[in-house]
């Protein structure tokens, strides 16, 4: 191989090096891309001292027959409690006192909760999500449970 030859070879490896770095960087990042457009277009739930973040879609605050509050992630419209679609696909953010109940022991979904502390006392709100959901779908309902934040505002009137 003549020294023309080796260099026409290194600057074509040199070339093509650069364009896979140059192509590597240029490429946006998926995790970066989720953190910066994910939440956009979501809204703002504000309930007693609470603020939270939600995708669109998602119901509006409703009573719970224990006395606590939730939220789920379709409206009462379009929902059909007990369903097979219903397990598969539930997602609900129940809003509680620390001393009412979690999930049982056996329930058909997993719960990840957090203790705010408000003007009132603590406050659990609890992202309960059914076995079936996709691992992309908790991921982006788990950034609703850390949107969960503490404000000014009424205090939570809980029934008995």
């Amino acid at each position: 191989m003549t020294a023309r030859e080796r260099l026409v070879f290194w600057l074509a490896d040199a070339i093509a090096r650069a364009a896979y770095f140059a192509a590597m960087c240029l490429r946006p990042s998926r995790s970066l891309d989720e953190r910066l457009g994910a939440t956009r277009g979501w809204r703002t739930v504000e309930f007693g001292p609470l603020r939270i973040r939600v995708p669109p879609g998602w119901g509006e605050v409703e009573r719970t027959p224990d006395g606590g509050y939730v939220v789920h992630n379709r409206p009462s419209t379009d929902r059909v409690d007990g369903d097979a679609v219903w397990y598969s696909s539930a997602i609900e953010l129940r809003i509680r006192r620390p001393d009412m109940r979690s999930l049982p022991r056996l329930a058909p979904m997993q719960e990840v909760s957090r203790l705010l502390q408000t003007g009132d006392g603590p406050v659990v709100v609890a992202l309960q999500i059914a076995n079936g959901v996709g691992p992309a779908r908790r991921r982006e309902v788990r950034r609703v449970l850390r949107s969960a934040r503490v404000v000014r505002g009424a205090p939570f009137t809980w029934s008995p």
